[in-house]
């Protein structure tokens, strides 16, 4: 690639409407770090923006898709932590479903939120010494990774909603939603 004062670096930018925001060079070698934007560029009108606390679905499940969670004494570890996230950490949790061998929750991050891996990692590890010390578990209780998707619209918080609450019927654990223990809303969540 020419240098970044070139000419043809120039008109070649100025041809395809970006301009550069940052160029450096380095020793022999021309190291370049370039912040690259579109001057004329407009939002894809059928997509919203994702804002900066958004709110994301998360699953997280148990390791080896152990059976621990469908207790009251696993249900009573969790709600506690996610009742204390909101000051401790900033993430607002909002509805959540928890299944034998996995959890289904929304969650908002607000201002001083940490970071999600954070969080997710702080009410695992905490939850999993509880679990394990009441339930006699052995070995790890959280699987490593979890699942989270942003959500954009009111409507696909809802209908995600409807969905999840769902599962224990899907399961045949129980023959209509609100016969299902393991579940709740601790803060209302508003897109």
């Amino acid at each position: 690639m020419p240098a970044p004062n070139s000419d043809w670096s120039r008109s070649a930018l100025a041809a395809v409407g970006y301009h550069a925001v940052d160029a450096t060079s380095a020793r022999s070698h021309i190291c370049l770090h370039v912040t690259w934007a579109l001057t004329d560029a407009m939002p894809l009108a059928h997509l919203p923006p994702i804002e900066r606390h958004p709110l994301v679905f998360l699953t997280v499940c148990t390791a080896k898709r152990t059976a621990l969670l469908n207790s009251e004494v696993a249900h009573s570890i969790l709600r506690t932590l996610w009742q204390q996230s909101a000051e401790h950490n900033d993430w607002w949790v909002g509805r959540y479903v928890l299944m034998p061998d996995h959890i289904h929750l929304f969650a908002m991050p607000g201002v001083k939120a940490d970071s999600m891996q954070k969080w997710i990692a702080q009410w695992k590890s905490i939850s999993a010494r509880r679990i394990a010390t009441v339930l006699g578990a052995r070995g790890p209780i959280w699987q490593r990774d979890y699942f989270d998707r942003y959500l954009r619209t009111a409507e696909s918080y809802q209908a995600k909603w409807d969905y999840v609450r769902n599962n224990p019927i899907r399961a045949n654990l129980v023959t209509a939603q609100e016969h299902w223990p393991y579940q709740g809303e601790i803060h209302e969540l508003r897109k």
